[in-house]
């Protein structure tokens, strides 16, 4: 029984030498000498049941964090990784972890934290990101860990959740940098050049299409800062801008099932249409040209109705008409030359009279004259209810005493068609009386 009390004494005795060791290297870091604590740590190194206790492997990490400092560049991160290395043996051998928020030892990870943040700015200034980016996302590592764990007074760490957005962004890593942006902006956090965040997820939600994170930013970022007009710009603005005219118009149709009611986006899809159905050949090259003309015409005539006092609609939907007419005529002139050299080269019987043009020209004319007139006859309820609305628009500027000009100009073209071409006395009198009614307008509101 004596023998087993001596035993005992005896690992107590060295017990209380150990933790005398670790107080006497305590009082070294205290004391910022950091190179003779080292020294004493390596003696320590050489008991087996010393080093199995957990303050040798958080003295470890805290002497080697410190000598990071002033190491040579080649030897940092050797260093570095045997210092994590040993503070994470720390957290396995204490559950309590109570020595982790020691003044001494609390500046281990705290080091690590300066180590790392250090060199990311290193690597964001000289712009190598592919370096910078992981490095931030270390660096944060240990600001979370120093935040969560109470280990000094931080609450988020902005300067490096921002620049590791950044490092991501320009290492064309977008769900990398949205991760830190989000946590910013989860926090609304503002700032001078913050609003890169809210910016940056705008664009992110639209990408992918999720409009209530979209609106949430723009929101968001209107509120912080309200001066960048950025953030005035909605989800159409974005639709506008992208370059697929496919993904475009799916967006838009997307946008119009949401809002209905939304009669500026059922006009701009409307106008959308427009451009696209009167591009050269488009009746040619859109294999759906006819759905998608009875989709164009129906939103312009939505928005004609929902707004009486603009007849822009209503005057694109004319426009569209008459352009259909224009190509037909067109047509109609390529036949009458050919018509015009089969003429000049027909020689006439010997009653001296010259044959007739082919009839597959002439009937083909015919029809092209018929369509011309159907066109023209779409064309001028749209211009003529439109007349109102853009004539007391036309002092308002340029823009719009010029589409009044275009509408009179189309309605003589029309009617002036239409009397060379009716067969009846009365119709042809009909159509010079409106011909002349729109000329003689137009004459008058040039001449002002």
């Amino acid at each position: 029984m004596k023998k087993i009390l001596v035993i005992a004494s005896f690992f107590l005795f060295i017990s209380q030498i150990a933790f005398a060791q670790f107080d006497e290297i305590k009082t070294l870091l205290t004391l910022n000498q950091h190179a003779k604590a080292k020294e004493a740590m390596d003696l320590l190194a050489n008991k087996p049941k010393v080093v199995a206790k957990p303050e040798f492997s958080i003295t470890k990490a805290t002497i080697l964090s410190y000598l990071l400092k002033n190491a040579p560049a080649g030897d940092i991160a050797k260093m570095r990784e045997d210092a994590i290395a040993a503070y994470k043996k720390y957290l396995e051998l204490d559950p309590t972890k109570a020595l982790m928020i020691d003044p001494i030892y609390s500046a281990a990870p705290i080091n690590f934290y300066v180590s790392y943040f250090g060199e990311s700015v290193d690597f964001f200034n000289k712009k190598d990101w592919a370096k910078a980016a992981p490095s931030l996302k270390t660096t944060i590592e240990w600001s979370d860990f120093i935040i969560n764990n109470k280990i000094a007074n931080m609450t988020f760490d902005t300067t490096a959740n921002l620049l590791a957005g950044v490092s991501y962004q320009n290492d064309n890593k977008e769900e990398e940098a949205a991760y830190y942006y989000k946590r910013m902006a989860n926090l609304k956090i503002a700032g001078a050049d913050n609003d890169i965040v809210y910016r940056f997820l705008m664009n992110y939600y639209f990408i992918r299409d999720d409009i209530a994170g979209f609106n949430k930013m723009k929101k968001d970022g209107i509120e912080l800062y309200p001066d960048v007009k950025y953030f005035t710009y909605d989800d159409l603005d974005f639709i506008l801008e992208m370059e697929d005219e496919g993904k475009k118009f799916k967006r838009i149709e997307d946008k119009i099932s949401r809002e209905p009611n939304n009669i500026d986006v059922v006009q701009t899809y409307g106008f959308l249409l427009f451009n696209r159905l009167n591009a050269d050949s488009a009746a040619f090259k859109i294999s759906t040209y006819d759905a998608e003309e009875a989709k164009m015409i129906d939103f312009l005539t939505k928005v004609g109705e929902a707004k009486p006092d603009e007849g822009t609609a209503l005057f694109y939907a004319g426009s569209h008409y008459w352009n259909r007419a224009l190509r037909v005529k067109d047509e109609i002139g390529l036949i009458n030359d050919t018509i015009r050299i089969f003429n000049s080269t027909a020689k006439a019987d010997k009653a001296g009279k010259l044959p007739p043009p082919p009839k597959a020209l002439t009937d083909r004319r015919d029809n092209l004259r018929k369509l011309q007139d159907a066109n023209l006859d779409k064309a001028l309820p749209y211009l003529l209810k439109a007349i109102p609305a853009v004539e007391k628009s036309s002092t308002k500027g340029k823009t719009e005493f010029q589409t009044y000009k275009r509408i009179i100009d189309q309605l003589i073209e029309i009617y002036s068609t239409k009397r060379q071409y009716a067969k009846l006395p009365a119709d042809k009198a009909k159509f010079e009386v409106e011909e002349k009614k729109w000329d003689a307008l137009y004459t008058k509101i040039t001449e002002k």
